[in-house]
C-alpha cells in the first residue's frame, strides 16, 4: 500500500457534521458502527504514516470562536512549535456540547470534579465586559449615563448579561440597545469595529485584550464554576504530542494573562489563577 505524502505545517480545517441524519433506529446503529469501523481505520492509517514519514496527525476540536480569535492570530507559533505535527480543526458552532470522537485534545468547559488524567485544567471559566477603545473612550465621557450602552448578545438566553455586573444598574451604567448574533464568533467579531459592549469569555478574547484591541469594558471578572481544559479521550492512552499540545495551549494562555494582568492590575487575573491552582510565574 503506497501511503499518500504529507506536508508537516500543515492545518486542516473541517467542522463537526451529523454523521447520521436520518432517524431509522436500523440505519442509526449501522451508522454509528460504521462510524466506529471508519474512526478506528483512519487512526490505524494515521499511525502507520505517522512512523513511515515522522509526521503525527492531532485534531483538535474546537469553538468556532476559540479557532477565530485565539489559536488563529498563533497558528505560526504552533506550527513552528510542532513541525512534525499534520494539524486538523474539527470546529463546532455554538455551544460546546461534541463528544469526542475521532479527535486527540478537545477544548471543553468542566467542573472541577470532572477534571481528570485526561484532561489539563487552563483557567476558570471567566466571563468579562469587552469593547473596542473609540467606544471605551466615548463611555467615559458620558458619566452620567445619558446615552447607554449597546450590549452585543448571542440569543435572547443572554440578552440580561450585563445586570450581572455591579456597574450596570439603577443609577449605573444601562443597556440601551442591543445587537443579536447567533455565534459568539461574531459577537466578538462585531466588538472589534462596531460600538458596542460583549461580554467575553476571557479565554477566548484574551488576544485581542493583549494586543490591545479590546480593553475592559468594566474592571470586573465575573468567576464562574466552569474549567476550561483541553481533554483526550479516555477510550486511548494520550500520546506524548498530545499531551504537548495540552502543555502549549496552557503556556500560550497564561502568556496572555500576564499580558492583560499587567496592563489592567485592577481585574485581579493572578488572584484569580492563583485561587484556581494556576500560578502565572
Amino acid at each position: 500500500m503506497r501511503l499518500r505524502d504529507r506536508q508537516p505545517n500543515r492545518s486542516t480545517i473541517r467542522t463537526a457534521f451529523d454523521e447520521n441524519p436520518v432517524a431509522s433506529p436500523r440505519r442509526t446503529v449501522a451508522a454509528k458502527w460504521s462510524c466506529f469501523g471508519r474512526t478506528r481505520f483512519r487512526r490505524e492509517t494515521d499511525q502507520i504514516e505517522a512512523r513511515a514519514t515522522g509526521v503525527e496527525s492531532v485534531t483538535l476540536s474546537v469553538l468556532t470562536a476559540f479557532t477565530t480569535h485565539w489559536q488563529m492570530p498563533r497558528m505560526n507559533r504552533l506550527n513552528q512549535a510542532f513541525p512534525s505535527v499534520d494539524l486538523r480543526f474539527q470546529l463546532i458552532s455554538g455551544r460546546i456540547g461534541e463528544p469526542l470522537v475521532d479527535v486527540d485534545p478537545g477544548m471543553r468547559f468542566m467542573t472541577q470534579d470532572e477534571i481528570g488524567a485526561n484532561s489539563v485544567l487552563v483557567m476558570p471559566g471567566v466571563l468579562l465586559p469587552v469593547c473596542n477603545r473609540r467606544y471605551h473612550e466615548q463611555a467615559l465621557l458620558d458619566e452620567a449615563g445619558t446615552h447607554g450602552d449597546t450590549v452585543i448578545v448571542m440569543d435572547d438566553g443572554e440578552r440580561g448579561w450585563h445586570d450581572r455586573f455591579s456597574a450596570v444598574g439603577p443609577h449605573k451604567r444601562r443597556a440601551a440597545s442591543m445587537l443579536n448574533f447567533d455565534d459568539y464568533t461574531t459577537v466578538v467579531q462585531a466588538a472589534l469595529p462596531v460600538q458596542g459592549i460583549a461580554l467575553g469569555w476571557l479565554n477566548v478574547v484574551s488576544h485581542w485584550l493583549a494586543e490591545g484591541a479590546l480593553l475592559p469594558a468594566e474592571q470586573e471578572l465575573l468567576v464562574t464554576s466552569r474549567r476550561c481544559c483541553p481533554v483526550s479521550p479516555e477510550s486511548r492512552p494520550m500520546r506524548p504530542v498530545v499531551e504537548a499540545i495540552h502543555d502549549w495551549i496552557v503556556e500560550e494562555t497564561h502568556a496572555d494573562m500576564r499580558t492583560v494582568d499587567q496592563a489592567y492590575p485592577a481585574l485581579g487575573i493572578r488572584d484569580m489563577l492563583k485561587g484556581a491552582g494556576k500560578m502565572l510565574g
